[in-house]
């Protein structure tokens, strides 16, 4: 008889077979694979971005929110709206073969509703707190939140020592509470940052290690971007159509390079990776400063108190350890 481990391990496969079958279901009672020549670049997009979103507590719309918006001149709304669509598939993918496909007991994963219930709030203020702020703030925001992020990774890399976390104090309750807030309401100005707030919270913070904060963080990615996603679509309506066109390209892309790059943890070191991701959010920095000369100081401010924000952390647990 297998043993309830192995049964699990059907799960991720079944998965897979379940979406490319609704997949094609969709595309072929709708617009057809003719879609692709026109939105060809959106799978294209998400082979790194899907990789990404399994390899590091980046998320996939880390690497399309600021494509979209700087490059593809997308707004922010549509951006924010396909990836938390895409990552509602492609992290949901990664985060099926984490719980199922790893190994790992499932009592590793017991305060995911605790975390996506905090997120959630967040999500949930900001979205109703419609702010109209202009597109290039909302582009500084995130280039400043991405590139303070992925140096602090390095930091986490090289001190996270526990197997995992609980909010077992009020000091951590929270921490958590804030962090995951914080984390939600980034989701809902751009689609992604939950995963990158609990990674920080997680790692930094309490020094949860490398390995456990990714896969937590991306467990609720995938789930605030399924949760956050209907809940754009069901309370507000105002999805915009062009999103499914983008999105229906990337199924197929994100839900298996997505997974595929979480396997990649178990043979390839993250360094070079890590250091693509690096540049790759320090050319998006600059370039926006580029196109808005007169925000720079504005944006390095923004990056100064993310960086404060993100590894200060570390140096109060240092000084509490």
């Amino acid at each position: 008889m297998p043993d309830k481990k192995s049964a699990l391990r059907f799960v991720f496969p079944v998965w897979i077979a379940c979406v490319y079958a609704a997949w094609l279901a969709v595309i072929l009672s709708g617009p057809g694979f003719a879609i692709f020549k026109s939105h060809w670049m959106y799978s294209v997009m998400m082979i790194f971005g899907a990789s990404v979103a399994g390899y590091t507590p980046e998320g996939g719309g880390a690497v399309a929110y600021p494509i979209l918006s700087l490059y593809f001149k997308i707004t922010p709304p549509v951006a924010r709206d396909f990836s938390l669509a895409i990552q509602a598939v492609g992290m949901v993918s990664a985060g099926i073969y984490i719980v199922f496909g790893k190994g790992r007991d499932l009592s590793f994963f017991r305060h995911i509703p605790l975390f996506l219930l905090f997120n959630f709030i967040g999500f949930a203020g900001v979205s109703h707190f419609q702010v109209g702020l202009p597109f290039p703030v909302f582009q500084m925001i995130f280039v400043s939140m991405a590139l303070a992020f992925i140096a602090s990774f390095w930091i986490t890399r090289t001190f996270g020592t526990e197997d995992n976390f609980s909010p077992d104090s009020s000091r951590r309750l929270v921490a958590t509470a804030v962090f995951c807030m914080l984390g939600g309401a980034a989701s809902a100005m751009f689609g992604t940052g939950s995963d990158m707030l609990l990674y920080i919270l997680l790692s930094v913070y309490f020094g949860v290690k490398e390995k456990s904060g990714t896969d937590l963080s991306i467990v609720l990615m995938g789930l605030m971007s399924l949760a956050g996603i209907l809940y754009r679509i069901f309370v507000f309506g105002d999805v915009n159509p062009e999103v499914f066109s983008m999105w229906i390209v990337a199924v197929p892309v994100v839900t298996v390079f997505a997974p595929f790059g979480n396997m990649l943890m178990k043979t390839f070191r993250k360094e070079r990776m890590l250091v693509f991701v690096l540049l790759m959010n320090g050319f998006n920095f600059i370039y926006w400063g580029i196109r808005n000369p007169a925000m720079v100081l504005y944006g390095l401010l923004v990056l100064a108190a993310f960086v404060v924000l993100f590894s200060g952390s570390f140096w109060f647990r240092k000084r509490s350890a």
